[in-house]
């Protein structure tokens, strides 16, 4: 009974070691492949892996800025050809702008702000996409039941500006943050 009791205890000490372990490198793991999948170009895999990482590691700078660039590089590859796809890529990179970049530095990012809501307005043009709150509702939740969480986020966060729309776009953007597997993030504060 004593030699299965100490069996028990280290077989559970190693369970909890590995899972400890793996949570920490898996951090580390999903930066690095995303940062080599953002060198290769390959900008899908480069979101996938980063968004891995930002899900574990929220207030990492170097995941939420290469995490953006991701989606600014493929909104850029597609600018051309695929205005939806690039509009989306632009629109997440912009929620990503809103809800991780701090409000004391935004000045420093105000060139790319601008280069992607530019490039977002461009897209737009291509897309007989109508600008008021209820069509960015609208946009949002047509989004989100695509999946394009971070896209939906952003219109959701346009949407907000409307008084009416108000509590229906933080419910909306409350369900991305919990898609996206984010924890901890002041809705209210963002989209007042």
């Amino acid at each position: 009974m004593k030699k299965f009791f100490i069996i028990s205890v280290l077989i559970i000490t190693f369970i909890c070691t590995q899972l400890t372990s793996s949570a920490k490198d898996s951090y580390g793991t999903y930066f690095k492949k995303g940062e080599k999948a953002l060198a290769e170009q390959e900008y899908t895999k480069a979101i996938n892996e980063l968004t891995k990482a930002l899900n574990l590691a929220s207030k990492n700078s170097d995941v939420k800025e290469d995490l953006i660039n991701a989606y600014i590089l493929r909104g850029d590859k597609n600018k051309d050809k695929e205005y939806g796809k690039s509009a989306n890529d632009y629109r997440s990179a912009l929620f990503y702008i809103e809800f991780f970049i701090p409000e004391n530095t935004k000045d420093i990012t105000k060139t790319i702000l601008e280069y992607v809501k530019n490039q977002l307005e461009n897209s737009l043009k291509h897309l007989s996409y109508k600008k008021s709150p209820q069509e960015s509702y609208y946009y949002g939740y047509l989004l989100e039941s695509a999946g394009e969480y971070a896209a939906a986020g952003y219109e959701y966060i346009q949407a907000s500006k409307d008084k009416k729309l108000y509590e229906k776009c933080n419910k909306g953007i409350e369900r991305i943050i919990k898609k996206l597997g984010f924890k901890n993030i002041n809705i209210i504060k963002k989209t007042s």
